[in-house]
C-alpha cells in the first residue's frame, strides 16, 4: 500500500484545475507564487512527488518510479473529486505529466511543460544515463546534503542560476529539506534513462501542449523544437535571458506565458 501524496487545494471546488508537479528535489511550495494569482480562478493543486517533500517514505520502491507517481497522482486527483485537470510540470514533474497523458489522457486537459523531455531513444544512452544517475543517487544517499546539492547545480545546465543569487538561495534552502535516502530513491527510480520513451506516441496526443523553453537551455531548446514538429498541437514558447529553470529565473515572464496557455 503506497502513502497519499502530500498536497495542497486553493480556489474554488467549482473552477477548471490546475495540477502543479515540481521537478527533481523540489517541493509543492515552489509554485505559490504563480498559484496565488491563479487561484481565483481555478482550482490549483500542488503535490509533493514522491521522495520529495512532505510526501511520506514507502518500503516499496516502485512507489518512486513513474508508474507509481502517476498512481499517487490519480489518488490524489480522486481524492480532491478532480476529474480533469490541466497539467503543469518542471523538468521531472514535466516528464511525468507527458506520461500521464500518454496513459491516463481521461484526467489531463492542456499540458505546459517546462523544460522537459519524452525520454531517450537509444537503449545505450538510456542504460548510460541510469549508470549516470546512479552515480548521484549514491552521492545523496551518502554525503552530506549541502555538499551533493551545492556539486548538483554546479553542473552547466544550471549555470544561469548562479546570475541570480536572491533566487539560487531561496532554491537551495529549500533543497536542503529533503531526506537524502528518499532523494536516491527518486533519482533511480525516476531517472530520464529509466522513463519509457514517449516520442512515437506524441503525436496522437488529442490535446494541447505548451513547452517552455529557457533561451539560454540550448539542449532542451532542441528537443522542444524536435517535439514540436511531431503536432501542430504542441508549440514552443522561449522565456527570454532564462536557461534551464525558466520559471525560478524569469518568474514574471513564465507567470505571463502560463496566464496565456491555460487560459
Amino acid at each position: 500500500m503506497h502513502p497519499p501524496l502530500y498536497g495542497v487545494a486553493t480556489g474554488p471546488a467549482d473552477k477548471p484545475a490546475i495540477l502543479f508537479l515540481h521537478g527533481f528535489l523540489g517541493a509543492h511550495d515552489e509554485w505559490a507564487g504563480f498559484i496565488e494569482p491563479l487561484s481565483a480562478e481555478y482550482r490549483c493543486l500542488a503535490v509533493d512527488l514522491p521522495g520529495h517533500g512532505q510526501t511520506p517514505p514507502c518500503d516499496d520502491v516502485g512507489f518512486y518510479s513513474f508508474e507509481g507517481a502517476a498512481r499517487a497522482i490519480l489518488d490524489f486527483l480522486r481524492s480532491q473529486r478532480v476529474q480533469r485537470t490541466h497539467l503543469v510540470g518542471y523538468s521531472m514533474g514535466g516528464r511525468l505529466a507527458l506520461y500521464l497523458a500518454v496513459h491516463h489522457p481521461e484526467v489531463c486537459d492542456r499540458l505546459i511543460i517546462e523544460s522537459s523531455s519524452p525520454g531517450l531513444l537509444s537503449p545505450g544512452e538510456a542504460a548510460e544515463r541510469r549508470a549516470h544517475d546512479a552515480k548521484w543517487a549514491a552521492r545523496f544517499e551518502r554525503e552530506p546534503l549541502d555538499a551533493v546539492v551545492d556539486d548538483w547545480y554546479l553542473q552547466p545546465l544550471f549555470a544561469s542560476l548562479h546570475d541570480h543569487p536572491a533566487a539560487f538561495a531561496r532554491l537551495r534552502a529549500r533543497r536542503l529539506r529533503n531526506r537524502p535516502k528518499e532523494v536516491g530513491l527518486s533519482m533511480r527510480g525516476m531517472s530520464v534513462g529509466a522513463q519509457e520513451p514517449l516520442w512515437d506516441r506524441l503525436g496522437a496526443l488529442d490535446r494541447e501542449v505548451v513547452l517552455v523553453v529557457g533561451e539560454r537551455d540550448r539542449k532542451y531548446r532542441l528537443v522542444a523544437d524536435r517535439m514540436s514538429d511531431l503536432s501542430a498541437r504542441i508549440q514552443t514558447v522561449m522565456v527570454s535571458g532564462a536557461g534551464h529553470n525558466a520559471h525560478v529565473e524569469q518568474p514574471d515572464e513564465f507567470g505571463r506565458i502560463l496566464r496565456d496557455a491555460i487560459q
